[in-house]
């Protein structure tokens, strides 16, 4: 008897064993999860960042400090974004000549605007456009790195630190692919950064009257269709380093690889799984929502709202269910313009709030008309809008 309950205990576990297997094989794994199970990578170091939702979609040894090689030149663009005017002119100093590996060959004395550099920085990866520009913004190399530390530190991130606006090999330059990330993201707010990042090709003045013709290192521009960026970098320490950049019906991925054998693959399939995840979907066109509240003071007792704007946000391609909370001031005195803000209408999904849009009135609502005079330093009675309006507002709208 006792063995024959060890069978049939022994066959119930073995059921519930498959079943648990089978289900781990159809349901996807925990998106969040820090696990290179979720999309195959070669890199040593990799994250996934999706900027709408400021989340990280996939990370791999995300905070590990490494050498980081040309993507140092995202920081030192936004670094000079940060403080010149691209139209500036520039006189090459003779620091700037000679400068070992990529290089756009640059003579003292050459004139080139700070655009012109920062083309050549950011396409040809010029080591020498980058000390040029270092120069100009701080006057040396080491001020310069001062600042690219200081904006590190504003942003909050803590594995980061330059020596140099190059990235050429230095033990205590490096970043992380997490820092990196943020960093891709910061700088791609500027406008004149996300030309300079998704340009295949640029002409810039060279020697004697020629032209410099640059090429964009970065072959995801032409292997991807979505691919808005970013930077390349490579030295023998540093290995094979991405920063990518993607856009898709109105979801933006960034992608960092630091020494990958294969980062053109693994950026591609980085991209492939972000954009499976998420979609920007529209939540509600301008004026489609409306609400009632109470004003105080007015002609009429109760104001029309609507919401000022198209309303989209980037979500989950799986959620379904939208929570719509509309807030107003309270009290809303009159007198209200038609159009003036009175509130903020917020969607959450899951307790999160993912948009939010402003509430305006739909109609102008003057100040209530009293009637009757002052006698005797004794006002007139309340008017009878007043206390319907009173009853109104005790009642919520």
């Amino acid at each position: 008897m006792h063995n024959k309950c060890m069978r049939k205990n022994i066959h119930t576990f073995i059921r519930i064993a498959t079943a648990v297997l089978v289900s781990a094989s159809i349901f996807p794994i925990n998106i969040y999860a820090n696990t290179n199970t979720i999309c195959s990578v070669s890199a040593e170091s990799a994250v996934l960042y999706a900027e709408e939702r400021g989340e990280f979609l996939y990370q791999k040894n995300a905070h590990r400090r490494m050498p980081i090689a040309s993507t140092t030149k995202i920081m030192t663009a936004y670094t000079v974004l940060s403080a010149k005017d691209v139209n500036e002119t520039v006189v090459i100093p003779k620091e700037a000549c000679g400068i070992e590996g990529s290089s756009i060959y640059l003579e003292e004395g050459e004139r080139l605007t700070i655009l012109e550099l920062l083309e050549a920085l950011m396409l040809q990866s010029a080591n020498d456009a980058a000390v040029a520009l270092a120069i100009a913004t701080d006057g040396s190399i080491e001020a310069f790195a001062e600042r690219m530390n200081r904006l590190v530190k504003e942003m909050g991130l803590s594995d980061t630190y330059f020596t140099n606006p190059h990235g050429l090999d230095d033990p205590d330059h490096y970043s992380s692919a997490y820092d990196l990330a943020l960093i891709a993201s910061k700088a791609m707010e500027n406008a004149t950064f996300r030309t300079l990042c998704k340009s295949k090709v640029a002409k810039i003045p060279g020697k004697d009257g020629g032209v410099r013709v640059l090429v964009n290192h970065n072959k995801l521009l032409r292997l991807c269709d979505s691919a808005v960026g970013v930077k390349t970098g490579f030295t023998k320490k540093s290995g094979r380093c991405l920063v990518g950049a993607a856009e898709r019906d109105g979801v933006t991925l960034i992608s960092v690889t630091l020494n990958a054998p294969n980062d053109w693959n693994d950026h591609q399939n980085m991209f492939s799984y972000g954009f499976s995840l998420y979609e920007n979907r529209e939540i509600a066109k301008k004026g489609a929502l409306t609400y009632k509240a109470p004003i105080v003071g007015g002609e009429k007792c109760e104001v029309h709202l609507t919401n000022s704007e198209d309303i989209f946000a980037v979500l989950p391609k799986e959620a379904t269910h939208i929570e719509t909370i509309p807030e107003w001031n309270r009290p809303i005195l009159a007198p209200v313009k038609a159009g003036e803000v009175v509130g903020t209408v917020y969607f959450k999904v899951d307790g999160e709030v993912v948009a939010e849009s402003s509430l305006v009135a739909t109609e102008s609502i003057n100040k209530a008309v009293t009637k009757g005079k002052v006698n005797n330093g004794r006002k007139s009675k309340t008017p009878k809008i007043f206390s319907r309006c009173r009853r109104f507002v005790s009642q919520g709208g």
